[in-house]
């Protein structure tokens, strides 16, 4: 039975999701940087960019440093478009002004592909009105790193797949030659490919009564290519930060994963999380599966593909239920018993990825083999289009409190005069070529980087593993006192900060960190939100005023 959408909902659909595209589109130029930043994502994106664009050292590297390495496009490092000409752009206009250049770029990106799209599809009908209302809402998120593309070229990629489905394996071995080339520019959009490729081979088999086995056979070459990507099996060997051991480590020597084959135990611990970073792991497992066992038409393995189904299915809803629990009613059972807020349940945008694994698992392997209620089927549809509106509205959530919001903006968050003051004092007394960096405590380092300052620690993961060892062991002391944040830096290998809540009640330098390892490191200078007192071998040397209600009173620290 096809499904029809009344015309109504359909231009309802379309209205919702082009109104914030546009919306995006247009409100960076009039409104300036202040508006289009997701500080989360920015974190390890603007820091490195301005400290190498403060050295004038865009192309030019200190191997020792934490910053490093831009030809070799470390994930989730640097922003822009494809073939770094993002970064040109920002090393040419500035960070602020280069993103907003980028921001149009992309955005004029996708509305090109839209039409690109739309000539395909003349006249709109039911389908495309669907597709054309999930790709706009992914469209329309507010997102500006490198996997923001991913959202804004969405339309491209089902063009590709319309491509894929129609003309088979020649467009197929173009578009893997094209991957290939340009791994660093796909490498986020890969997920997001996947996620449409879904919806798509969902949509067609439900309602349209088609089967494209080429489409499902493309589907397990693009998780099997990004799941090699994600991995970085030749970044290890074109660069010194050897990313590859800091996935491994970080998977395997968790205290809370899983360790069944290391990442792939701790990926299914993440299905039942609702994180879409770790669905693809079990996800590409479930779909070469599937497509193996295509072949097979007996039935017996009909029967453990159908068990199979079921399985994926709850591990799925109860990524969705967990989620929802934990975004509305465990908000005050925490409150009573403390233990859970050690336990993560979920976030109602991770929840996507779970309406995800119900796409493929019923599309896969409940569609083809055994009828279910309709009001299921569309129940799916909707979900996903609510979902991703649900996820939408919780990035522009953290945009701008000049929007009423509670984060605070970009302005806020980074550019302050106080810090090009330390960044002037800090360079009379230090070759920031040299020097491995001042030590942040309780101020993301991120912060001085966007300052030109070379740091210690980082947000992002271009270092040497050996380097998160030492900073694990320079803050020991911290991880003694704070088992939580501990498990958080065993946890996430590409992360090496103290946050202020670790060292919010501590009176001394030393129950902070460790002093022999820091003079061991040759550390100079600590930048803290938290004033000590008095010790042997640290000396106050100035204070710096923030914005109270972000980052307050700085306090730099020599070490002698």
């Amino acid at each position: 039975m096809k499904f029809n959408i009344p015309r109504k909902t359909e231009a309802l659909l379309i209205i919702i999701a082009a109104v914030p595209f546009l919306y995006n589109l247009v409100a960076p130029i009039l409104m300036g940087a202040d508006h289009v930043y997701r500080i989360h994502d920015f974190l390890d994106s603007v820091g490195p960019m301005s400290v190498l664009i403060s050295q004038s050292a865009l192309y030019v590297f200190n191997p020792e440093s934490i910053v490093s390495g831009i030809f070799i496009e470390q994930p989730r490092a640097f922003f822009g478009s494809p073939f770094n000409f993002g970064v040109n752009v920002t090393y040419h206009f500035g960070v602020l002004n280069g993103l907003v250049i980028n921001n149009l770029i992309i955005r004029l990106t996708a509305l090109v592909s839209m039409f690109l799209l739309l000539r395909r599809w003349h006249p709109l009908d039911r389908e495309r009105a669907f597709v054309l209302s999930v790709s706009l809402l992914f469209a329309a998120l507010p997102t500006f790193i490198p996997s923001g593309l991913s959202f804004m070229s969405i339309p491209a990629f089902i063009l590709i797949e319309q491509l894929v489905a129609e003309k088979g394996m020649k467009v197929r071995y173009v578009f893997i030659s094209i991957w290939l080339c340009s791994y660093s520019f796909l490498f986020h959009i890969g997920m997001f490919v996947i996620l449409i490729f879904f919806v798509m081979a969902l949509y067609r088999t439900f309602y349209l009564k088609k089967f494209h086995p080429s489409s499902y056979t493309w589907l397990l070459i693009l998780c099997l290519t990004y799941t090699l990507l994600e991995y970085q099996l030749f970044y290890v060997q074109l660069s010194e930060t050897d990313i590859l051991s800091h996935r491994i480590d970080r998977f395997t020597n968790s205290e809370n994963a899983l360790n069944f084959f290391g990442l792939l135990g701790m990926s299914f611990i993440k299905i039942f999380e609702g994180n879409y970073h770790a669905s693809y792991y079990p996800g590409w497992l479930i779909l070469g599966f599937a497509v193996i066992i295509s072949f097979f038409r007996f039935r017996g393995t009909q029967l453990l593909v159908n068990r199979l189904n079921i399985l994926l299915l709850s591990m799925c809803m109860i990524g969705v239920v967990s989620t929802f629990f934990d975004t509305r009613m465990l908000l005050r059972v925490k409150e009573f018993i403390p233990i859970l807020n050690v336990i993560n349940f979920g976030r109602i945008d991770y929840a996507l990825s779970a309406l995800v694994f119900i796409v493929l698992g019923e599309s896969m392997f409940g569609f083809m083999h055994f009828r279910i209620p309709v009001w299921l089927k569309h129940s799916i549809i909707f979900g996903i289009v609510a979902g991703i509106s649900i996820w939408a509205v919780n990035y522009s959530r953290e945009f701008v409190a000049s929007n009423g919001h509670d984060a605070p903006s970009f302005r806020d968050y980074f550019l302050n005069d106080s810090f090009d003051d330390l960044r002037l004092f800090l360079k009379s007394d230090i070759d920031f070529s040299e020097s491995a960096g001042i030590l942040n405590l309780g101020i993301n380092p991120v912060i001085c980087q966007f300052h030109g300052i070379p740091t210690i620690g980082g947000y992002g993961n271009s270092y040497p593993l050996e380097h998160k060892r030492m900073f694990q062991r320079l803050v020991q002391p911290s991880i003694d006192r704070n088992q939580f944040w501990g498990a958080q830096l065993k946890a996430w290998g590409n992360r090496c900060y103290l946050p202020f809540s670790t060292i919010r009640t501590v009176e001394s330098i030393d129950e902070v960190v460790n002093l022999a390892v820091m003079r061991k490191m040759d550390i100079k200078y600590i930048l803290s939100r938290k004033i000590f007192k008095e010790q042997a071998g640290v000396r106050l040397v100035n204070s710096y005023f923030g914005k109270e209600e972000y980052w307050g009173v700085c306090y730099l620290y020599s070490v002698q």
